[in-house]
């Protein structure tokens, strides 16, 4: 039986790899996020609102021309 659940070892993990992603490059998009950690866009998508929810990570300005930044 499958719970469709990810353990938090493995969402912790990528959620450390995005935000030296991002680190890297405040103007990463989360397509380019999910290419490169061969995740799903809906995958990043979700690490990225709980680190926002969590006050690690912010976005500056809009969508297409904003840019991210890491709250350590």
């Amino acid at each position: 039986m499958v719970s469709g659940k990810t353990s938090g070892k493995t969402s912790g993990k990528t959620s450390g790899k995005i935000i030296e992603f991002i680190k890297n490059n405040s103007k990463i998009t989360i397509p380019e996020l999910a290419e490169k950690l061969s995740k799903t866009t809906r995958a990043i998508e979700m690490s990225i609102f709980k680190l926002k929810e969590d006050g690690k990570l912010k976005r500056i300005g809009s969508a297409k021309g904003g840019h991210w930044e890491v709250n350590e």
